[in-house]
């Protein structure tokens, strides 16, 4: 599909096509480095080698045509409206129920939703693309790594909610969530994934005008504005 697009684009004359990719490319968990546009591609998924396969296809397809391509690999992404396992994530959390997230102490890089749209905004004004390469890769992340702990914990000051965390050690917990089938699941909460996005903030002079921390306050604090109806967030300060 995205193959397809691209086709489409050259023929009507288009000058430069962006790709959200996936910073999973690189694998869904790593050792403690950073990963950067320079490390080898390991996706750990489906999702992550079919954004491996459409980037090579638009590589070659930019290679041999004028269009000029920007493959941009996003950390996962949050925000109010973010789908999947954050959503989760902040449904528990408006709901009270307790977590046995404690100890889930390994830094991990997001990127918020704020951040990725200033980002993508950037690269779509008029001539902004204009100095770029013909074929580009960037990483793309919040400065700051917080552990999943700390977001739980970031999260429920912003949705002012009560921390329902406690501690499970993390071996007795990968046993539990591997014996429910939820491997996957354990790896992008425990393990530590961190994104190294000094490339893109080099090159177009991009940074973001506020913390990790406070983003995921709004963020937070915007979900519970419309979870279930709730107008009070604030009973628990």
């Amino acid at each position: 599909l995205t193959a397809e697009l691209a086709h489409r684009a050259i023929s009507a004359g288009v000058k430069h096509f962006m790709f959200t990719s996936s910073a999973y490319v690189h694998g869904n968990h790593g050792r403690g480095e950073f990963f950067s546009e320079r490390s080898p591609l390991l996706p750990s998924d489906g999702y992550a080698e079919s954004k491996v396969l459409a980037e090579e296809a638009l590589m070659r397809l930019s290679e041999s045509s004028l269009m000029k391509v920007t493959i941009v690999r996003l950390a996962p992404v949050y925000g109010a409206e973010a789908p999947g396992n954050f959503h989760r994530l902040m449904e528990w959390i408006a709901e009270e129920k307790w977590l046995p997230l404690l100890g889930a102490r390994a830094q991990r890089t997001l990127l918020s939703r704020e951040n990725l749209v200033d980002v993508l905004a950037g690269f779509c004004m008029d001539g902004a693309w204009k100095g770029l390469e013909k074929e580009n890769v960037y990483l793309l992340a919040d400065r700051d790594a917080l552990s999943t702990a700390d977001v739980v914990k970031v999260l429920t000051e912003g949705m002012g909610r009560r921390n329902r965390l406690f501690y499970v050690p993390l071996l007795l917990l990968r046993l539990l969530m591997a014996a429910s089938g939820k491997r996957k699941q354990f790896a992008t909460l425990c393990m530590p994934f961190l994104v190294d996005s000094t490339k893109i903030r080099k090159e177009i002079g991009w940074y973001e005008s506020y913390t990790a921390r406070e983003l995921l306050r709004k963020s937070g604090a915007s979900f519970m504005r419309s979870y279930k109806g709730m107008p009070d967030c604030s009973r628990h300060v």
